[in-house]
């Protein structure tokens, strides 16, 4: 693709998502008895000036971001997206993962507030000024635990346009941030198609299946018996023997010149989930705390999202058969848990209208549904990820237990006619 194509296609996506998010009906998901704690985040989007470009007038007043993308240096630009990498703590489920500014709302607080409240929090960036524009919102998303179902809080995304070339300073809250990284938006119509971008990440299937009170509540304190230990690790264990594990797949991000590191984050140990699959030179350099892409891995509730906004910045006749969140399809290491889950997938997906949609934390779709901007509501699926997992591992278990009781009949009467025989 020469440079005029692709300025072509730069300015057709920007296009696309402005319009998108200004006449696409959002889905909100409003507070209710069961779910009264909402969070919001700030998707921010800026174009980087060509080297190329002669001068830019930085004072230009911009109105409607429709006329943002009349000016050249946007025309010859290229979009990026921030990311943060969350501080390491211990008391942060999201500690270490990449992710968007933003937090939990206050009281008395709108969603669209909290988002630019936190954002001039975490790093220092005031959205409410001239320089950015709020194109809109993206679908709210209820996160629930796995083990319950139960929704916990209510996600609330906004997408905001830089209208400047240049970004203000930012000021990162080292307890909070541990890094600031603009990838460019071309990455990932690139990244569908490369699966050197993608990693492995596995998990046990009982952590997502038994309360957290009941694997870890009370018991990892230096207060608690080493009886109640024991039984912790032995259930675990047990299960994650009898169930497996599941494994889905997140995007490793590139390192780029414009990343921000905090001080006390320097140098940085990458948050490496649980089993994370890496290379071994790979892996050796990231325990060393050496720069590596394997820390900017995107995955869980920050890669739906993303998945979300560049569907949008498509055509509706040309949006991805597959979406980016797709891609991250869970597998199961269990093969029967992992043919009934797709069985069932499979079933609901027929149609358009159904599907397996997956959880916060799995960050994929399971089951093909019609999204966004190809029809003007996102259709949701029948059945959640959680519960296909419960599904499958139920019906699973109860297969076992049928063939192991036949297998044990006949070896019964194998051995009485032997007996005879002998």
């Amino acid at each position: 693709m020469n440079r005029q194509q692709q300025d072509k296609s730069t300015q057709r996506h920007l296009f696309n998502l402005i319009r998108h998010t200004q006449i696409l009906p959002t889905e909100k998901i409003p507070s209710s008895e069961r779910c009264k704690r909402r969070a919001s985040v700030a998707i921010i989007i800026r174009v980087r000036p060509n080297s190329v470009v002669g001068p830019i007038n930085e004072t230009a007043s911009i109105q409607d971001p429709l006329d943002f993308l009349k000016l050249d240096w946007v025309k010859s630009g290229e979009p990026e997206i921030l990311y943060v990498r969350r501080a390491v703590n211990p008391r942060d489920k999201w500690s270490g993962h990449m992710a968007f500014p933003g937090g939990k709302a206050e009281a008395e607080e709108t969603d669209q507030e909290a988002a630019e409240r936190e954002t001039l929090e975490e790093i220092g960036l005031d959205l409410r000024g001239p320089g950015f524009a709020c194109l809109g919102a993206l679908d709210d998303r209820e996160i629930k635990p796995p083990a319950s179902g139960k929704p916990i809080m209510i996600l609330c995304p906004f997408v905001y346009l830089q209208l400047t070339p240049s970004t203000p300073p930012l000021t990162l809250t080292p307890e909070e941030i541990a890094s600031i990284h603009w990838i460019p938006l071309s990455f990932f119509f690139a990244a569908a198609r490369d699966n050197r971008r993608w990693r492995l990440i596995s998990f046990p299937i009982a952590r997502h299946l038994l309360p957290a009170r009941v694997l870890a509540g009370g018991i990892s304190g230096s207060s608690a018996p080493r009886w109640r230990t024991w039984i912790h690790v032995g259930l675990e264990k047990s299960l994650t023997y009898l169930l497996g594990s599941y494994s889905y797949r997140g995007v490793l991000l590139p390192t780029t010149a414009g990343e921000i590191v905090t001080p006390l984050q320097t140098p940085v140990t990458p948050h490496v989930p649980h089993a994370h699959v890496l290379g071994k030179e790979e892996e050796a350099k990231a325990h060393a705390g050496q720069s590596t892409s394997s820390r900017l891995l995107l995955w869980g509730l920050t890669l739906w999202m993303t998945s979300d906004l560049i569907d949008l910045c498509h055509d509706p006749s040309e949006v991805p058969v597959v979406a980016l969140s797709e891609l991250g399809a869970p597998r199961y290491s269990q093969k029967d848990i992992d043919w009934f889950f797709g069985l069932l997938a499979r079933q609901l997906g027929a149609g358009g209208n159904g599907g397996v949609q997956s959880g916060a934390g799995s960050g994929g779709t399971v089951g093909r549904v019609k999204r966004k901007p190809a029809v003007s509501v996102t259709e949701r699926p029948k059945l959640e990820y959680y519960q296909a997992i419960r599904i499958s591992v139920a019906t699973a278990m109860t297969l076992r237990a049928v063939v192991t009781w036949v297998v044990v009949r006949h070896l019964r009467k194998v051995r009485e006619w032997c007996l005879a025989v002998l």
